[in-house]
């Protein structure tokens, strides 16, 4: 199948938009808030399943 799009140029990235970047002070703290939250989520997950999961089997 020939793609449609193979001749039409490439949109170029809007002037006010700008590159997710760790160098940058405000993005470094967001990746590391959302991380950190994601990290902590995760650890309470795994904790209920070891205390939890057990009993939920034997029954």
């Amino acid at each position: 199948m020939i793609d449609p799009w193979r001749d039409k140029p490439m949109k170029k990235r809007p002037e006010g938009e700008r590159k997710f970047s760790l160098k940058n002070p405000v993005d470094r703290t967001l990746f590391f808030i959302i991380g950190g939250i994601a990290l902590v989520l995760i650890v309470i997950i795994v904790i209920l399943l070891v205390l939890f999961l057990p009993d939920l089997l034997k029954k």
